[in-house]
């Protein structure tokens, strides 16, 4: 069974990622990493896969779909499926055209979800400097904005 899954840079654009969006709401699937980094897909996509994160077949925990355009709408869509998923515990919008409010909301939802370790907003409008949060102990404290607020070396 397929349990990973790159597409990154293969320009699906949001056509293809819907598919596979709605893939993943069969009750077979198994796939735990979804990478979609730069594949031209937008809110559409996003809204998609919120709707996968939320239904209890959704066995993804880690989705990485930076340098798209998800925008306030697709990225609001993805923070919202944080509330009924428990299984995504790393998560990846950097570079996806998502406003300084909307920023604020996402992370206000992440910070009360403590199954989350891993939130990466980096590169996005209206930040003075990047967001990477990382939390190693879910289960002790949710992530928050005061958890490590790093830009880690690999990333300037």
């Amino acid at each position: 069974s397929l349990v990973s899954l790159s597409l990154n840079g293969n320009g699906i654009e949001s056509v293809g990622g819907c598919a596979v969006a709605a893939a993943l709401v069969s009750a077979n699937t198994v796939l735990q990493t979804l990478l979609v980094d730069a594949t031209d897909v937008k809110a559409e996509f996003y809204m998609g896969m919120a709707t996968a994160l939320r239904s209890d077949s959704c066995a993804v925990s880690f989705l990485s779909a930076s340098r798209n355009a998800a925008g306030d709408e697709g990225a609001r869509a993805i923070s919202y499926s944080l509330g009924t998923n428990t299984v995504l515990t790393r998560l990846r919008l950097a570079s996806c055209d998502i406003s300084e409010e909307c920023l604020a909301d996402i992370l206000d939802v992440a910070g009360s979800q403590g199954h989350l370790l891993e939130l990466d907003l980096r590169l996005n409008a209206g930040q003075e400097r990047s967001i990477f949060l990382h939390n190693p102990h879910p289960t002790a404290s949710p992530l928050r904005r005061k958890t490590t607020l790093t830009t880690p070396a690999r990333y300037h």
